[in-house]
């Protein structure tokens, strides 16, 4: 059956202009535990939303390899990472996201002082 990387790839292409919030969905997902277990939520599923969540502010940031970057980091598990923890992977995220924000402003205000 679909996943839910399938559906998202099927709403970015036919209703784009929709906004999901990927960020409430993901909450609602976790803090649900009466209908199921978070951890049964398929690790592609989650990355998938977390994806979701900071796609916006990732295609935001002017430099390909660091967006490409992000984006792999988010998207692929890792299977060697025994440590590996939902939570500290979305502090990560958050924290590696704003590190490249903060660098390409930095960067576009250098190339703008140099013109």
């Amino acid at each position: 059956g679909p996943t839910i990387t399938s559906l998202l790839d099927t709403h970015r292409i036919l209703f784009s202009h929709q906004h999901i919030d990927g960020f409430a969905v993901l909450s609602k997902l976790l803090a649900e535990p009466r209908y199921w277990d978070p951890r049964d939520i398929l690790e592609e599923n989650f990355r998938a939303l977390v994806y979701c969540i900071y796609e916006e502010r990732v295609n935001a940031i002017g430099v390909k390899s660091w967006r490409e970057g992000i984006k792999y980091e988010i998207l692929n598990i890792d299977p060697d990472d025994v440590d590996y923890d939902r939570d500290t992977f979305l502090f990560d995220t958050l924290v590696e996201i704003g590190t490249r924000e903060f660098k390409f402003r930095n960067l576009k205000e250098a190339t703008t002082m140099l013109e």
